[in-house]
């Protein structure tokens, strides 16, 4: 997660994660540094292989909760905010895009003659919202 979402590449994940940082809130730095830690124990066992460290239950839902957890800051909000801005942009420039038609109407209006381009907005503003 570290290398496809920071684009983090370093030589041992200690330094990925060192370089991580800066980049991230204090808090979620340390559990993930914390959680490296956890796994080194079984990633770099001791000279007596006789020594296993066992990992409760609970203990190993609150690692996996932390993972969940990184996925959804890291991944799933990203793409909530990419579709809520894309969304929002794509409302701004339908507003854009009415606002012209309007005013394109009222000039025409205006060569016309016919009743002032004021009056004719309120209409066509009405009748959009009933």
């Amino acid at each position: 997660m570290i290398r496809d979402y920071w684009r983090i590449k370093n030589k041992t994940l200690a330094k990925e994660i060192d370089d991580l940082k800066n980049k991230i809130p204090n808090n979620q730095w340390r559990a993930i540094n914390s959680l490296r830690k956890i796994g080194n124990i079984g990633a770099h066992m001791e000279k007596d292989v006789n020594i296993i460290i066992r990992i409760e239950y609970d203990e190993a839902k609150k690692m996996q909760k932390l993972i969940e957890y990184l996925l959804e800051k890291w991944y799933i909000a990203r793409h909530n905010d990419e579709v809520l801005f894309s969304e929002i942009e794509t409302i701004s420039n339908s507003k854009k895009e009415q606002k012209n038609e309007k005013v394109i109407l009222c000039r025409l209006l205006s060569m016309a003659g016919i009743i002032t381009c004021l009056i004719k907005l309120k209409i066509i503003i009405f009748a959009e919202h009933t």
